[in-house]
């Protein structure tokens, strides 16, 4: 299957998204510019909400917006051929009502001063180890390097077999659905 992108002749697009809390998420960002830059020789069309961060982008086609309204968001996600996002409940559950493409998904971690506490953490733990299939927890990134999950994730053909980001339906589809709700509930409120 070949991506709308290559019949119109124009790049793919990545999209990052970062959400809106007050920290800075410089550490992803940076990851991504770096990333673009040595590996994809200006392949793909750069999107980036970078809430309160204050990184600048050395890649040359990227496009900046410090926050997006809910329809620009939707816009984005549907556009994407590539999304990276930060661990947030509310933003996986957009992606996964808006688009099939399946998120590198990175969590802001409380020790580099990227959020208040580990709940990010905690939550992507709990993606990659619980609900994921094994081969999709490469695309949990927690604490680790981002940069070689990073690669792997924007050099892979996306177009060889789309494949649905479904992690909600999924965990209400399981046998013990109740039991994990209840636990990603937790996960959040803690």
């Amino acid at each position: 299957m070949v991506s709308k992108s290559k019949i119109l002749g124009q790049s793919s697009i990545v999209f990052v998204t970062i959400g809106t809390t007050e920290f800075s998420f410089n550490r992803l960002l940076q990851s991504v510019d770096n990333v673009l830059q040595k590996y994809n020789q200006q392949k793909y069309y750069l999107i980036a909400q970078v809430g309160n961060s204050n990184y600048n982008f050395h890649y040359p086609n990227t496009q900046v917006f410090k926050f997006l309204s809910p329809n620009q968001l939707n816009s984005f996600f549907k556009k994407a051929e590539k999304i990276i996002t930060h661990a947030g409940y509310g933003t996986l559950f957009k992606i996964e009502q808006t688009t099939q493409v399946y998120p590198l998904i990175v969590s802001r971690n409380y020790q580099k001063k990227e959020h208040v506490d580990d709940h990010q953490v905690h939550f992507a733990k709990y993606l990659k180890y619980k609900l994921l299939p094994h081969n999709r927890r490469l695309f949990v990134v927690t604490n680790q390097d981002i940069t070689k999950p990073l690669r792997i994730y924007l050099t892979l053909n996306a177009n060889k077999k789309k494949r649905n980001f479904r992690l909600f339906k999924y965990a209400m589809l399981n046998k013990t659905n109740e039991l994990l709700l209840h636990k990603i509930k937790k996960v959040i409120d803690d």
